[in-house]
């Protein structure tokens, strides 16, 4: 009975060993523990430490290929107290290693090693930028562009002058006392030389313009002929018949800040900028009526014409583009000047040739110029008709795609015909499509200015909104099915 008691305990103790059953909730009172075999000696023998992943640093060598700093568990050199196999699980995280895990040993692991290089050349190649090309000042702005030198942008320049440029504006049906308001605001402008304006408008409208006499900071008043009345032929001839120096751009429905054209000039003084503009800002004339107020109204929301960096605050910098500009005349001259093809969307393409030949476009955020928006639908409507056939023909003459804000509004625009298709087959859903645009509509509004008081203005910004939207759109598609293929 004895040997068979004897028996049974060793099989329980064998079992407990290799893990089998009776290895765990079993009681340990009186099994005798074993001796556990201390490692190897050899270099090159196996060591048993239960890290797997882990290669022996005492010198013994581990059969393991793993971090080559983490303890052998085993080797009693290595072994600092009863809590140093607590210290080595207390220094992994999620599996790996923490990266300060051997700072105590006084060495470094290989990943900050490798992150300090880095940082040690990042730092090496940011100083040979800024002792490098001129103008650049070692230091990148978003996209990569180039990021200018801070210069000041208002006072004379280094030599004590006041900066001198000339002002270019295009006139074709405009009301003389809509191009006055715009001269007056050129000639007010501060810390400038005499300025040269120059004004492209077909012969006949001379007369008129030439009773615009020069004040205040125009020196000289050109009248340029444009028989067509076209803007970027337009816009070319009066580049063409500017003396050298810097050219600024003015529409006849724009007003300019005081400090524009020395803001602009100031700029340009660094030879990484090649165009520089301001933020535009829609607002209608005083007592020019609701309908007007919601035009603008509707143009000032950011959301509905793609969230453009010139049409929000806070977006100085380098940009794709820029609302009106001021550029160099000679380097304009070279580039071929604005594309005589586009009657609309002229600013952009210019802009895109400019960031092609290495320059940066440049927004200054503090220089917001007053635009003054058509005052009926109709007008509106012919208006962002052209801009989306001008924005095909664009795609067509450069090989560019729409960028991402223009996809965005024509996948809203399929998506919006598809519901509306599938609407117009019970009857029952057109009212509630309706009602879900109409809030859709109201709350894009309501969040792009939610400090308007007046809900006739509100009314009419819905309409203005839908009216911007759908033409748009509609010029996109007459602009595809007209099938140009001229490239510039």
């Amino acid at each position: 009975m004895g040997r068979a008691l004897r028996g049974a305990a060793t099989a329980v103790q064998g079992r407990r060993r290799r893990g089998g059953p009776g290895a765990r909730g079993r009681s340990r009172v009186g099994v005798p523990r074993r001796r556990r075999r201390r490692a190897s000696r050899r270099p090159g023998a196996p060591c048993p430490s239960r890290l797997s992943a882990a290669r022996c640093v005492a010198g013994r060598g581990c059969g393991d290929r793993g971090d080559a700093r983490a303890l052998c568990a085993r080797h009693p050199e290595r072994r600092r107290g009863p809590r140093a196999r607590a210290r080595i699980g207390a220094r992994r995280i999620g599996g790996r290693r923490h990266p300060r895990a051997d700072r105590r040993r006084g060495r470094r692991h290989p990943r900050a090693a490798r992150r300090a290089t880095f940082g040690l050349v990042r730092r090496a190649a940011a100083a040979l930028r800024r002792r490098g090309a001129q103008g650049d000042g070692g230091r990148r702005g978003r996209a990569g562009l180039a990021r200018p030198r801070a210069v000041r942008l208002h006072g004379p320049d280094a030599r004590g002058m006041n900066p001198t440029a000339t002002v270019v504006m295009v006139v074709h049906g405009e009301p003389v006392e809509r191009v006055s308001r715009a001269l007056a605001a050129v000639a007010a402008q501060q810390d400038v030389g005499p300025l040269t304006v120059c004004i492209a408008a077909p012969p006949d409208e001379h007369p008129p313009l030439a009773r615009l006499g020069p004040a205040g900071a125009i020196g000289e008043l050109r009248l340029i002929e444009n028989p067509g009345g076209a803007r970027s032929s337009g816009l070319n001839r009066a580049i063409a018949a500017a003396p050298d120096g810097v050219v600024v751009r003015v529409d006849a429905r724009s007003q300019l800040p005081p400090g524009y054209v020395a803001a602009c000039v100031r700029r340009l003084g660094d030879p990484v900028v090649g165009i520089v503009g301001g933020r535009q800002r829609p607002t209608a004339l005083t007592g020019s009526g609701a309908a007007a107020a919601g035009i603008a109204r509707a143009l000032r929301n950011r959301w509905l014409l793609g969230n453009a960096p010139y049409r929000r605050p806070g977006a100085g910098g380098p940009v794709d583009t820029v609302y009106l500009g001021a550029f160099r005349r000679d380097e304009v001259l070279a580039l071929g000047g604005y594309d005589e093809g586009l009657d609309a969307n002229e600013d952009f393409d210019l802009a895109t040739r400019y960031r092609e030949a290495g320059r940066t476009v440049w927004l200054e955020e503090d220089l917001v110029v007053q635009y003054e928006p058509r005052d009926d639908l109709a007008s509106l409507a012919r208006q962002y008709h052209a801009f989306g056939a001008a924005k095909v023909r664009f795609w067509r003459r450069s090989g560019r795609g729409p960028n991402g804000r223009q996809r965005v509004a024509l996948a809203g625009a399929v998506v919006g015909l598809a519901v509306a298709t599938w609407a117009l087959r019970r009857p029952r859903r057109v009212g509630a499509l309706a009602l879900g645009a109409l809030g859709g509509v109201v709350l894009v509004d309501h969040l792009a200015d939610p400090s308007e008081p007046d809900p006739a203005v509100r009314a009419h910004a819905w309409v203005a909104s839908v009216v911007i939207v759908v033409s748009w759109v509609a010029g996109v598609v007459t602009g595809a099915l007209r099938g140009e293929r001229s490239v510039r």
